[in-house]
């Protein structure tokens, strides 16, 4: 479902993604896109159940070793609405789902940018088995 934006009519909108990260398997499911070779630091990993996904904050430098992969690799989405885990680009994880397919992280986050849930700050949730 598309929709439009409170503030401007040019802007549209998708309905919240839903995403199921599996930490055995090591593979992210974004309904609509694909799966994704993802990994978690397996001594700290993230915690399963259902978290929201928040839109980006700020750029984060960690993600400019990936800009020839994808002019988004500085562009992350917290996992949860505190801390300090991330769904990114990248091959090191300290407990972010850190996806390793460096070179589709544009067509994720052309996903998730578009995504809205009802409460104004989450694109959509990840589903942690």
């Amino acid at each position: 479902m598309i929709s439009g934006s409170y503030f401007t009519t040019s802007c549209r909108r998708r309905a919240p993604v839903i995403l199921t990260f599996n930490r055995e398997t090591e593979k992210l499911s974004i309904e609509g896109l694909g799966t994704y070779h993802v990994i978690t630091y397996k001594s700290n990993p993230i915690s399963k159940g259902i978290h929201d996904i928040e839109m980006p904050d700020a750029p984060h430098r960690l993600g400019s070793g990936y800009l020839s992969d994808s002019r988004y690799s500085k562009t992350w989405f917290r996992v949860g609405h505190s801390g300090d885990r991330y769904l990114h680009p990248g091959t090191r994880s300290a407990g972010c789902i850190t996806v390793k397919d460096t070179k589709r992280w544009t067509e994720i986050y052309r996903r998730l940018i578009i995504s809205r849930k009802h409460d104004s700050r989450s694109v959509g949730v990840v589903k942690v088995i």
